[in-house]
C-alpha cells in the first residue's frame, strides 16, 4: 500500500475516535508506518489530511450508490440494491460513520463544509433517482 492511503487510513481512524481537535499528527504518522515530517511531505497540514479522509470516504460511498443505482432490473430490487450496499459501505467503513455523526454535532467543526458539499449532493442523487425510478 502507498504512503498516502496508509496515511489516509489511519487518519480517518484517528479523527474518527477524537476528532479533529483530538488527533495527533504524530501518532497517525506513527500508525501510518512514517515519521510527522513524511506526512506533512503528503498533507501540509492536519485540516488539509482530515479534508483528504473526509473527501476520499464521501467520494468512495458515492461510487458505490452509483453503482447500485445504475444496475439492471426491478426498481424495488434495486432499491434494496441501494439500501445495502449503503449498510455494507457503513459496516466496513465504521470509521466514516463516527465521522458524519461527529460533524452534525460539532456546530464549529471545518467539516461540516465538507459535508454540505459531500453528503447533500450524494442524498440529492439518491433522492432524484427514487422519484425518475419509482
Amino acid at each position: 500500500m502507498d504512503t498516502p492511503t496508509r496515511v489516509l487510513d489511519a487518519a480517518e481512524l484517528a479523527f474518527s475516535l477524537a476528532g479533529l481537535a483530538g488527533a495527533k499528527l504524530a501518532d497517525i504518522a506513527g500508525e501510518a508506518g512514517i515519521r510527522r515530517p513524511s506526512l506533512l511531505y503528503h498533507f501540509a497540514s492536519k485540516e488539509r489530511l482530515y479534508a483528504a479522509v473526509v473527501e476520499r470516504g464521501f467520494d468512495a460511498l458515492g461510487q458505490v450508490l452509483a453503482e447500485a443505482m445504475a444496475a439492471e432490473g426491478e426498481f424495488f430490487d434495486r432499491l434494496a440494491q441501494v439500501v445495502g450496499v449503503f449498510v455494507e459501505f457503513v459496516d466496513r467503513r465504521p470509521q466514516l460513520a463516527r465521522l458524519v455523526v461527529r460533524q452534525m454535532i460539532e456546530s464549529d467543526s471545518p467539516g461540516q463544509r465538507i459535508l454540505v458539499e459531500r453528503v447533500a449532493p450524494l442524498v440529492d442523487d439518491v433522492e432524484a433517482w427514487i422519484s425518475r425510478e419509482g
